[in-house]
């Protein structure tokens, strides 16, 4: 039935299919202009997804719940099939790294990549001219990601910031949004150290937004540390100038030594122009004003005053830091 669709609609530009069962192989053959392919909780394991036409702008592939991300990569492409595509969004799919390298070769035209709970990703390594935006959410196994972005608009990683994790992200045009979500105990001396090699390569008006997420409102969110002496003899250069830093579903029950840590790290990989806080009036209470009173504190240092300076030096000339707090009944 829906084959035969597929094959009759000589018009048809969109098609999604949702959470269809009794599906077997699905196939789009060279003489269908479809545009947009967006499969959701839809193929059972062992089944085939085969792609042969090359108007594909948008496709977007998620199988049913209890599908393994392990099983084998189920997309079979004949050469070029990707030669005009856009966005590419797939989840909890056999993703190798043969398999991304082959796609790669053929995202000629691509702006937007996402990846979701790919975990059989080991290393990313992507440049293009005109990819805009890159998510990559719960890929764990990921050790060495690197992007050569000169276009790109917004970098997202959602995730863990392991040891054996390495991030260079390079854009040189415009201005670009860092987004990293992770939990408060990832965030250690070496989260910090890679959070900084993510805005080094960056120029322009950047913005890093930071999601610390919390497994409980109740429990108290303690294992941020940042502690300069363990970065050793190593050279990161000077922190990187930042247009505006947004923290996001920020736990506000942190302990008093992981709220220093966190600000200490974040002054050290960044001098930023804004801080922005997104705060819900029913849980300002006294963690808001520590965080306050931290911040005025560590912007008294040499290396984020608040008050005017003469100096002409760019690394000693003083600067002002505004907080801005968007409150939310």
């Amino acid at each position: 039935m829906l084959d035969h669709i597929i094959r009759s609609c000589a018009l048809l530009r969109k098609l999604c299919v949702f959470n269809c069962t009794g599906l077997r192989n699905i196939v789009i053959p060279r003489s269908s202009a479809l545009e947009m392919l967006d499969l959701t909780e839809t193929f059972p394991k062992g089944e085939a997804i085969i792609l042969e036409n090359s108007s594909l702008k948008e496709f977007s592939y998620t199988p049913k719940g209890d599908h393994n991300s392990d099983d084998p990569w189920p997309i079979i492409s004949t050469p070029g099939v990707f030669r005009n595509l856009r966005t590419f969004y797939v989840s909890n799919v056999g993703v190798t790294d043969e398999v991304l390298a082959e796609l790669l070769s053929e995202f000629t035209l691509l702006e937007d990549l996402v990846f979701w709970g790919c975990h059989m990703l080991n290393i990313m390594k992507i440049s293009s001219t005109r990819i805009k935006y890159i998510c990559l959410n719960d890929c764990c196994n990921l050790l060495d990601i690197v992007i050569d972005a000169p276009s790109l608009k917004k970098f997202e990683f959602n995730g863990e910031l392991d040891p054996s994790l390495s991030i260079s992200v390079t854009n040189n045009q415009g201005s670009c949004i860092i987004s990293v979500h992770t939990l408060p105990y990832y965030l250690d001396t070496n989260g910090f150290v890679k959070l900084k090699n993510c805005l080094t390569g960056l120029n322009g008006r950047n913005f890093l937004k930071i999601s610390l997420l919390h497994e409980s409102l109740e429990v108290r969110c303690d294992g941020i540390v940042f502690n300069e002496a363990e970065l050793g003899n190593a050279n990161f250069g000077p922190p990187c100038n930042i247009g505006e830093v947004q923290l996001r579903r920020f736990p506000w029950r942190l302990s008093e030594s992981s709220l220093s840590a966190f600000i200490n790290g974040l002054f050290w990989i960044c001098h930023p122009d804004i801080i922005s806080l997104r705060i819900n009036l029913a849980v300002l209470n006294s963690t808001v004003e520590a965080f306050i009173s931290e911040l005025e504190n560590m912007a008294k240092c040499w290396r984020h005053p608040l008050v005017e300076g003469t100096n002409s030096s760019s690394l000693l000339n003083p600067r002002k830091l505004y907080v801005r707090l968007r409150l939310f009944w």
